[in-house]
């Protein structure tokens, strides 16, 4: 299939570069006065010269955007975009802005001339030299981390293990296994069942572990056939029912690789038997989470989408991301350079981009699995040895792919060899690679050793706020035509740190910084072509928190209103506002905000965890209770009748929270913590009120914190309450504080 491509490939560039040269001259598809621009950018070509050729390419190009695009407008306009692409020309510059804007218009005018394939290719290439440039910070709170709900998703931290790999009935990487959070078996549906492998599995102790089973389709799409035709159904049930028993979370990939099968399936037929094994399993084994997973590229032009089942069966989306040196593993031979970008090998196999699609067509509703992956450091076919490159790549995986993603919950190693294939990845066998892994998992504190690890996760710098002596930060940058790039560090124009590697890390000391804004900035570099910079404002407020602002942004404000400042601070020492809301504290405080601020106060003041306040009222938390957030303060406040949404699964967790909005839930965290309030205040505007907000109003305007005989929220000040205003931090610190007392 890739061969047919690429002679087609070529076919098509002859032709586009041999229709100019003649019958476009005489073609009334192109304006008046072409044709010296055409000759100019032709003699370009012909001298090699890139930077004339991209001139007249140019020249071309404007005179052409004065008139409207036809189909001889955008074949000639293509081998002006062809050319720069084919070679790269942007790229090697260190300009990959620009090289993505000549994709984008290849890809267009390529639509226009009707020049087949040039989608495929350039949303290919437009992935593969995606720099996903950025700065990220390190952080423990698990407010702002991404959470889908799913099942036996941990609300923060990434799942991470390997394969079992086995020897004379012994399981030999179990020294290793220990220490991490998931485990993965495989078995071949129809010959087998997972009990035929209790023996394994009751040589590793599972406390704080989960299970991974890959259940493998042995015959492909002969095996799809047989499943669609009931040959099966006792085999899986056997699985199913002996999974339901077992104590720790469970994790099932139901075939896979799917888009690579050597005996292929027709995608509804793969539907049919991944719908026909979820439906056993929701009957059989409902705490099970089920898998759908792919490999991360398919054959040519192929949509790896066509074989999902649909969301109400999938529980994660699962990958195979392996970043092998040589596609052809027999020979060890180079490929071609297209096939090795398409293909994520060789220097193109950078796991961050090689994961991309699956990331882009899934991660906005399902979290992301790597369920098997590695990379071959030693080739048993021609005896070549790969350590410098296995070792490489690993750490970029497990320095990189966490941090870029925060959509991959879990991620195993292919920690075994196998028969059928010439790349050895057992890590043990080669001191070097396993010592890179090591320490890449060492150094990314977002993955977890066992599920009941405290979890970190990695936020983009815009989006970091704490109060903290020292923030963690890394930056990751794949400039692929680059040499090694580097970051230097700037804090108030001056040089704080220069990083280097595959991320490059610093620990920035914030306790010594005076109140107020700063200067923060990372220059990316390769000391030749590229050199870009990510832009800061860093601000400390009068509390210690840290935020920062990307260049364009506004900047987080350090104000506070000062008849706010004495119980604001009370607030702070009593430990009732998180870190993420003691900042901008005169802007408006969005639903979602005034949720935390209410399960915190609830925490504080009757001393219990989220988890121990549902126990104690007898009520569990609805993941689905909402489309539109999935945040922990939400669903907990939801359970205890704190507060509903909008209708329709609805929260509107970033709209501003309305003045009686606030009431209500005041109101019934109140009954929650037995607070009672006296007789409602008079206000002249209660024919405003909403009838589900008169209750609450009542009681946050009786209620008075008993150390400063303030109401809890009182009105305006001009006998107005003005329920459907909005409401700020400090004004909602404010009320936590005075509910906390009274």
């Amino acid at each position: 299939m890739r061969k047919v491509f690429k002679r087609t490939l070529c076919l098509v560039l002859a032709l586009a570069l041999f229709v100019p040269m003649s019958a476009f001259a005489a073609s009334s598809g192109h304006p008046k006065g072409w044709w010296p621009y055409q000759v100019a950018y032709n003699e370009a070509i012909d001298s090699g010269n890139e930077d004339a050729i991209l001139k007249a390419g140019e020249d071309l190009l404007n005179f052409y955007a004065k008139y409207e695009i036809n189909t001889d407008i955008a074949a000639n306009s293509f081998n002006v975009y062809y050319y720069r692409y084919v070679n790269s020309v942007y790229e090697k510059r260190g300009d990959y802005a620009a090289a993505q804007e000549n994709l984008a218009k290849l890809r267009y005018v390529s639509e226009i001339a009707g020049i087949s394939d040039m989608d495929v290719v350039t949303e290919a290439k437009a992935r593969k030299i995606d720099t996903h440039m950025g700065v990220f910070a390190l952080t423990a709170s698990s407010d702002d981390a991404l959470y889908y709900g799913a099942k036996n998703e941990l609300r923060d931290g990434v799942y991470y293990g390997r394969v079992f790999s086995t020897e004379n009935k012994k399981v030999s990487n179990t020294d290793k296994i220990k220490d991490e959070s998931i485990v993965s078996l495989y078995v071949e549906l129809g010959q087998e069942t997972v009990s035929d492998y209790e023996w394994i599995l009751e040589q590793v102790d599972f406390d704080e572990k989960a299970l991974h089973v890959a259940l493998n389709f042995p015959k492909e799409g002969t095996t799809v056939t047989e499943i669609n035709q009931g040959m099966h159904d006792d085999n899986i049930r056997t699985t199913l029912r002996y999974l339901a028993k077992l104590d720790q979370p469970v994790f099932l990939r139901i075939g896979a690789e799917m888009n690579v099968w050597s005996t292929p399936t027709e995608p509804q037929a793969f539907r049919d038997a991944y719908i026909r094994i979820a439906n056993m399993a929701r009957d059989l084994a409902p705490e099970v989470a089920l898998i759908f997973s792919v490999n991360h590229v398919g054959s040519y032009g192929d949509d790896m989408s066509v074989y999902y089942p649909g969301d109400e069966y999938v529980d994660w989306v699962g990958v195979s991301l392996y970043y092998n040196r040589y596609q052809n593993s027999k020979t060890c031979e180079e490929g071609e350079d297209f096939n090795n970008m398409y293909f994520g090998v060789g220097n193109w196999a950078e796991p961050v981009t090689s994961v991309a699609e699956v990331v882009e067509r899934f991660g906005d509703r399902k979290p992301i699995m790597i369920t098997e992956g590695g990379v071959g450091h030693y080739n048993t076919a021609t005896g070549m040895d790969l350590s410098d490159y296995a070792a490489e790549r690993v750490t970029s995986a497990y320095r990189a792919l966490t941090m870029v993603y925060p959509q991959i919950k879990g991620i195993i190693y292919f920690d075994t060899n196998v028969n059928v294939s010439d790349y050895q990845y057992d890590l043990e066998q080669n001191p070097k690679v396993e010592a890179a892994f090591d320490a890449a998992v060492a150094a990314n504190k977002t993955l977890l050793h066992s599920t009941e690890d405290a979890a970190m996760h990695y936020v983009s710098l815009e989006n970091f706020c704490e109060k903290t002596d020292s923030i963690s930060i890394s930056a990751y940058c794949n400039a692929h035509y680059s040499n090694a790039v580097h970051v230097d560090y700037y804090l108030d124009g001056a040089l704080y740190q220069r990083g280097s590697g595959v991320v490059h890390d610093v620990s920035l000391n914030t306790a010594s910084l005076s109140e107020g804004a700063h200067t923060f900035k990372a220059v990316f570099s390769d000391g030749a072509n590229f050199t870009e910079t990510l832009e800061y404002t860093l601000v400390k407020n009068a509390f210690g928190v840290v935020k920062f602002a990307a260049a364009g942004e506004t900047a987080p404000s350090t104000a506070i209103s000062a008849w706010a400042v004495p119980e604001v601070t009370a607030a702070n020492e009593l430990g009732l506002v998180p870190d993420s809301i003691l900042c901008d504290l005169t802007s408006n405080i969005t639903r979602a905000d005034f949720c935390t601020l209410i399960l915190r106060l609830l925490t504080e003041r009757m001393d219990m965890t989220g988890e121990e306040l549902l126990a104690k009222f007898g009520k569990t938390v609805n993941v689905n209770a909402f489309t539109d957030t999935k945040a922990e303060a939400v669903l907990i406040a939801n359970a205890l009748g704190i507060l509903n949404g909008r209708g329709n699964g609805i929260f509107d967790p970033d709209s501003s929270i309305t003045r009686q909005e606030a009431a209500t839930m005041l109101y019934n965290a109140a009954k929650r913590m037995e607070i009672d309030g006296g007789e409602g205040g008079t206000f002249t505007d209660s024919g405003e009120f909403a009838s589900w907000a008169a209750a609450g109003i009542a009681f946050v305007s009786s209620a008075r914190d008993k150390t400063t005989q303030n109401a809890v929220m009182g009105g305006l000040g001009d006998g107005r309450f003005n329920p459907r205003g909005t409401y700020t931090k400090e004004q909602a610190i404010l009320t936590m504080v005075r509910l906390f007392r009274a």
